[in-house]
């Protein structure tokens, strides 16, 4: 947790487009003008972050935000351009039950994919919700690039079934698999790959026909845990244990 000066907590915002970035910050947003005044219950003087797609800035709030009912107003403290995490990680998740797909996506957000493609297996149960399920997820990635501090969003493509997924040459593919490698046998070889691709199977996994297709098509299974997991917790370990090693 981030900390400013004054001891409180540093919040994050996302904005859909920021204003041309000078000296002093000066727009108008009824409903994150809301969320800082009334939600947030923010001051005068107190640190916020905004972001966009592209930027991130820290402001100091003006007490001319607080005298309005729409406009944020602030001075600049510092900007940076958004830059996605190294290497760039297009992530595939089986389509599970809302609650648990939703929380996959939060997570993939926080660990900073930056595609994120809904997967159609053999053994996925429902049907995707279209453009309602993907607003809703859009919110759920906005809300995790703000707790976390990541501020690429990710891109959410359309749903695809499995043997839609490929790999370019140069690219390196992963597939949970409770029966696959551990990884203590991922290599700084592996790590240095430009693009990094990873699939994770719905409840009950993926069958055999199915991880045959994905290792002729260049992925490698490796295993998280000694146990089974859920998806939704497969994607939350997995996720992690590579963040964490390509982090080092």
């Amino acid at each position: 947790m981030k900390q400013v000066a004054n001891n409180k907590h540093l919040f994050a915002l996302f904005v859909e487009q920021l204003p041309a970035l000078h000296g002093t910050l000066n727009f108008k947003d009824a409903d994150l003008w809301n969320r800082i005044t009334r939600v947030l219950r923010l001051h005068t003087g107190d640190h916020l972050i905004l972001f966009d797609s592209k930027n991130s800035l820290e402001i100091i709030l003006d007490e001319a935000t607080f005298a309005s009912k729409k406009n944020i107003v602030g001075e600049i403290i510092s900007s940076k351009i958004t830059e996605p995490l190294f290497p760039t990680l297009y992530f595939y998740p089986c389509i599970t039950k809302k609650t648990d797909f939703e929380e996959i996506i939060y997570t993939a957000t926080q660990m900073g994919a930056s595609h994120i493609v809904p997967v159609i297996s053999e053994k996925v149960q429902r049907k995707w919700g279209g453009d309602k399920e993907r607003k809703r997820l859009k919110k759920i990635m906005i809300a995790a690039c703000e707790q976390s501090k990541q501020f690429a969003l990710p891109a959410l493509e359309q749903p695809i079934k499995l043997p839609g997924i490929a790999l370019n040459k140069n690219d390196f593919g992963i597939c949970f698999d409770a029966h696959g490698k551990t990884f203590s046998s991922f290599s700084q070889q592996e790590s240095n790959k430009k693009n990094l691709h990873v699939v994770c199977g719905p409840e009950g996994g993926l069958t055999d026909k199915e991880l045959n297709l994905l290792q002729i098509k260049g992925f490698q299974k490796f295993a998280l845990t000694p146990t089974i997991l859920r998806a939704r917790d497969a994607a939350v370990v997995g996720l992690g244990i590579l963040r964490t090693l390509l982090n080092n």
